[in-house]
C-alpha cells in the first residue's frame, strides 16, 4: 500500500518516506498537493505499484526483530570496548 504522510517538521515520516520514492510527503497544510498525491496513485496504476513495491523495504528495514539485533550488536561492542580498558 502506498504511503502519503505530512512532512512534519519535527521529522517522523521523512525519516522512512523518500518522498516519490516509496511514498509521498506533503506539507501538513498543503491540501491540494495531498489530493494530487491521492489522484495520482489512484490513477496511475504503474506509479503505485512501484511506490508499493519500495515500500516494502521500508518494512523490511524498520523490522524489530533486525533493529533489536543492531542494537543489542552495538550495546556488546561499548561493553567490549570499555571492558578492554
Amino acid at each position: 500500500m502506498p504511503s502519503i504522510a505530512a512532512n512534519c517538521p519535527v521529522g517522523g515520516p521523512a525519516d522512512m518516506i523518500k518522498d516519490g520514492e516509496n511514498g509521498y510527503l506533503v506539507d501538513p497544510k498543503d491540501e491540494i498537493g495531498l489530493a494530487r498525491k491521492i489522484l495520482a496513485l489512484i490513477t496511475d496504476n504503474s506509479l503505485k505499484q512501484k511506490i508499493s513495491s519500495n515500500a516494502i523495504q521500508v518494512r523490511k528495514s524498520n523490522d524489530l526483530e533486525l533493529i533489536y539485533s543492531r542494537l543489542m550488536n552495538y550495546l556488546n561492542e561499548i561493553i567490549y570496548r570499555h571492558n578492554k580498558r
